[in-house]
């Protein structure tokens, strides 16, 4: 929006529908109490044996197309107040805290989204944004610093590095493995009747979230989810990859000594090397 047209502040206080944006953070939480990427999302950890005969996509493959309603059994498995609580401590706080949650219907502020993703990009940590780090005299005698308490992961890194992984692999999706995005991981949601989309990736230090729609509504951003995911997707691997020109080497995303790789058949005809924690 023109700055000069209204200084309201939409990072901060304008709230955006997750949508998908939201999938990562329970399958965050699965990898942790007994699911791995190759887990149907009807799984359940503790045994109980589902009769249907529907075969259900696993975590990786429904995280990758970030089908909500694909991920519906996952949320149902592990339940509303459990998810809802790890909600809270991420940070959101979302009015409905019910079964809508599963495909998205929270609303959260662009910051709120990136604080939340610090979350998987930061080793399971959650970090709070602030502003001023520190105020000091000019001989250099501190007035203010800030307190920064360190605070105990809300995921374990494993489970962090795993889902970071994925959406490394989701940008290269819908990027056709442009080797300009292989180090960009991010993830993309967009509302009903596709109005708007926004997404939160990162690479190597640098977080960002976009939001692409129009402030007056009914504006159709296209027909094609694929496509409009795509076209977020470029625009925000692009910028992320001039904001990080300036270091001085790339940082890979660095491997937990508990995770090892191992190759996986998706399909008869594809195979995919995959993460997964030690002793699962």
């Amino acid at each position: 929006s023109d700055y000069n047209f209204t200084q309201f502040n939409r990072v901060l206080y304008t709230k955006r529908e997750l949508g998908s944006l939201f999938l990562p953070f329970y399958f965050s939480l699965s990898l942790d109490y007994g699911y791995h990427l190759m887990h149907p999302v009807n799984f359940d950890p503790y045994g109980t044996v589902h009769s249907s005969s529907k075969i259900y996509p696993s975590l990786y493959e429904a995280l990758l197309s970030a089908n909500i309603y694909n991920s519906l059994m996952l949320f149902l498995s592990l339940g509303v107040g459990f998810v809802s609580d790890f909600s809270d401590k991420l940070g959101f706080s979302f009015k409905n805290k019910d079964i809508s949650l599963s495909i998205g219907k929270g609303n959260a502020s662009l910051m709120k989204i990136i604080s939340a993703y610090m979350t998987i990009f930061n080793s399971g940590k959650r970090s709070v944004p602030y502003l001023i780090e520190r105020v000091s005299t000019s001989k250099g005698e501190n007035i203010y610093k800030k307190n920064t308490l360190f605070q105990s992961p809300l995921i374990s890194k494993e489970s962090a590095f795993i889902i970071e992984y994925v959406l490394s692999d989701y940008v290269q999706k819908h990027l056709e493995n442009n080797k300009n995005s292989s180090l960009v991981s991010a993830m993309t949601g967009n509302s009903d009747g596709f109005k708007d989309i926004t997404m939160c990736g990162k690479k190597d230090d640098h977080i960002l979230a976009i939001w692409f729609g129009s402030e007056y509504g009914g504006l159709s951003l296209g027909q094609s989810e694929n496509s409009l995911r795509k076209k977020i997707l470029n625009l925000g691997s692009q910028i992320l990859i001039e904001s990080t020109r300036v270091e001085r080497k790339t940082k890979a995303i660095e491997d937990p000594p508990s995770i090892s790789f191992g190759k996986i058949m998706l399909n008869q005809s594809e195979s995919r090397i995959l993460p997964f924690v030690l002793g699962q």
